[in-house]
């Protein structure tokens, strides 16, 4: 551990008391002292968690006369959780969330080939997300700890504490909470079908207004990021106080956005031959512009030069506002073809195109550019820091120019070709088996882009960036590939005497290059898309499934009812799934390469790296997962040449079985009992190891799957 100051190591690894910061001295209360020996994953203790639902249903269908039906469905939803439970008694995050849904339909018989089924809903889903501090009522307890402008929660009644990262360590504050949100949808269809000799064709409309009206922000109370880079370890950086990242606070102000997503389609399914079956389809996607209903948005111009529709706070609200451009060319054709080759083969195929329309999210944030709500980041330099939590600012506040997110003027929505084909051959009597390949390529996947990224070098990141009109600029572009081919076998077995059962096993890979925008979704190097293209992070090569349902025979023909409705009857079905893991992406602390990103990637120095773990001695877990020989910082101001998920995690095996049977009470009435295991060989089935390079706790897998779970459940219906 150096001093940030004068770069020189401290005596005995130690901090004198004297540089400890008072801010970050306030803050450890929040840790719990260390339950367990070492010092990498040396916490055990409880998280508060919580999973509750209410629901009701309720729906009328009425027949009018022989041609016409007429349905009314209405449901509401009442949930609230909890969506990260933690041992730290302040990082939990809750969600309450009401849905609430009807939906209106009309059927009607035209005559003995027309038939035409209209549909009206509405979809309404509240959902608040909320820290610890908002839960249980707490203010002021970010302004308390007396960092200089840092005062959210008093200034914005945001309540809560500003977000500190600390690298390899658990962090503090939940920064984005306190969000408060509802969406809806308002949707109408019609669909008219025609069956005429040997074609049923069908043809209609979708049309889905979609709205969202949120209020949130990234870190609206603040962020503070400690990633070794000022003393070599991150801790130490917090507990003296120095960050590598600064980030302001920001009002929350309402966004309300939406637009149309509108498909009209034209579909026909021809039986060409005796043996031919082809199904033709066309439908073009028409969603509109997403556009400002509050009129509280702004974004760059296309050349990322200008922020629009003004720069001037007093010209907003400017309701109206559209966000991109239109798309107008999303035509998506279809195609797919049955064959009988045999009485007991036939063969399927099918090709089409598919469009995906931009995220809403990616719009909802543009309420926390400038001039609505600006936010600065400012950087430390590790040479010369000048940032600390008491002056977190440094001597540039004055000039430091605002950060800012936009999506790309010229936003095309995802572009999904795929085919498929499938031969089916049955073997015997109620058993097929089946060979299907499943291929894709997709464009057009969403990310957000850092335009305003310096290359790496030495010095300040602000005087190095391209545009310094601007810090952080935050493009969300859609020019990202994925790739997915898959190869499956599947055995299946209809009910028969008493016994169903399905055997799938797949065979796949999925190639990309991020996840999506809302994700995290981002290329460490921003200006190389390819050098981040890899296996995907949901990515699971093997993956096989069994499961079934057998009748017991025991007294289901006896001549005693009392034994025949107690003890016959019942049925055992269960599922088993055995996969292989998903990729792993090993990283490093810090910003190595100097240009105000993270995370980034280490060197490999051997290529033969594999998981290798070994039970942990002192504890639960594993140890010693990944073999950190295998790997070396790259060097200072360069991009290390580890390829992105390189490694793959632990693979997954669960078993669950169900026992069920149905009794009739009096007339319809039924009573269900069902008794289900989870996991009922109790296999553990561990998480993924901690990835980055160079943490104390690098290697170690600290968590866990479920163990068994038994329920019992009674259902009736009358």
């Amino acid at each position: 551990i150096r001093n940030p100051f004068t770069r020189q190591p401290f005596a005995g690894n130690i901090i004198p008391t004297s540089m400890l910061s008072p801010i970050a001295l306030q803050l450890l209360p929040y840790y719990p002292l260390p339950n367990m020996p070492g010092t990498a994953s040396n916490y055990q203790g409880p998280a508060v968690d919580r999973d509750e639902h209410d629901q009701a249903l309720f729906r009328a269908d009425q027949n009018i006369g022989t041609r016409v039906r007429l349905s009314f469905r209405y449901s509401w939803l009442d949930s609230y959780e909890v969506l990260s439970p933690s041992a730290l008694e302040i990082q939990p995050v809750w969600q309450p969330r009401v849905n609430k849904n009807w939906l209106g339909s009309y059927t009607h018989s035209l005559a003995s080939n027309v038939h035409n089924d209209f549909r009206i809903g509405y979809h309404r889903m509240d959902v608040d997300t909320l820290n610890y501090f908002w839960v249980n009522g707490i203010e002021g307890a970010g302004s308390a700890l007396g960092i200089p402008g840092f005062d959210a929660d008093v200034a914005f009644e945001n309540h809560g504490i500003p977000n500190f990262g600390i690298s390899a360590f658990s962090g503090l504050g939940q920064g984005g909470t306190n969000w408060h949100q509802y969406d809806t949808t308002f949707q109408l269809s019609d669909v008219l079908s025609y069956t005429r000799g040997s074609h049923n064709l069908r043809a209609g409309f979708d049309a889905r207004r979609m709205a969202t009206w949120r209020q949130s922000g990234n870190q609206p109370r603040g962020e503070f990021n400690f990633t070794g880079d000022m003393s070599g370890y991150s801790m130490a950086d917090f507990m003296l106080g120095v960050p590598r990242s600064v980030v302001t606070i920001a009002s929350m102000v309402t966004a309300h956005v939406g637009n149309w997503r509108n498909g009209f389609f034209v579909n026909d399914v021809w039986q060409a031959t005796p043996k031919m079956t082809l199904n033709l389809g066309l439908r073009y996607e028409l969603n509109t512009v997403a556009q400002t209903f509050a009129g509280f948005a702004s974004e760059l111009n296309e050349d990322f030069t200008r922020i629009i529709p003004s720069s001037n706070p007093a010209d907003y609200p400017v309701p109206g506002f559209r966000l991109h451009e239109p798309n107008h060319r999303d035509i998506a054709p279809r195609l797919g073809a049955t064959y009988r080759l045999t009485d007991k083969t036939v063969l399927r195929g099918g090709w089409g195109i598919y469009f995906n329309p931009n995220q809403m999210n990616t719009f909802t944030f543009l309420t926390n550019n400038p001039p609505l709500a600006p936010r600065f980041t400012y950087n430390n330099d590790t040479a010369n820091p000048t940032l600390t939590l008491s002056q977190p600012t440094g001597v540039v506040a004055a000039t430091s120019p605002p950060d800012i997110t936009t999506p790309n003027r010229h936003l095309p929505n995802a572009w999904k070709n795929q085919w498929s084909f499938d031969v089916q051959h049955e073997l015997w009597r109620a058993t097929v088996v089946e060979v299907q390949y499943l291929a894709s390529r997709t464009k057009n996947l969403d990310r957000s882009f850092f335009i305003n990224t310096p290359t790496p070098a030495a010095g300040p990141i602000q005087a190095r960036r391209p545009n310094p009109d601007f810090g952080s600029i935050r493009v969300i572009e859609n020019d990202l590939i994925a790739n997915y081919d898959s190869l499956a076998l599947v055995l299946r077995r209809r009910m028969t005497d008493g016994l169903s059962l399905n055997a799938h096993y797949t065979w796949s890979r999925t190639f990309d290059m991020a996840d999506h925008s809302n994700g995290g979704g981002a290329i460490v190097n921003d200006f190389d898309i390819y050098s981040d293209y890899a296996r995907a992070s949901w990515d699971v090569p093997h993956r096989f499934v069994l499961s079934g349902i057998y009748e017991l025979p025991f007294f289901r023909n006896s001549s005693s009812l009392l034994m025949r409705g107690l003890l016959g009857g019942w049925q055992v079905s269960g599922v088993a799934t055995l996969q292989t893991g998903s990729p792993l992406n090993v990283t490093i602390q810090g910003d190595r390469a100097n240009v105000g990103r993270t995370p980034q990637r280490p060197d490999v120095l051997r290529g033969d790296v594999r998981l290798s773990c070994e039970p942990n001695p002192a504890g639960p877990g594993l140890i010693n997962c990944i073999d950190p020989t295998a790997f070396a910082l790259p060097a200072q101001f360069t991009f290390g040449n580890a390829p992105r998920n390189m490694l793959q995690g632990p693979g997954f095996s669960r078993t669950d079985l169900a026992l069920t049977k149905s009794f009739a009470v009096a007339g319809r009435t039924r009573v269900m009992v069902q008794a289900q295991v989870f996991n009922v060989f109790n296999e553990v089935n561990w998480g993924a190891p901690n990835t980055t390079f160079g943490a104390a706790n690098f290697g170690r897998v600290t968590s866990a799957s479920s163990m068994r779970q038994m329920e019992l459940g009674v259902r009736v219906t009358f």
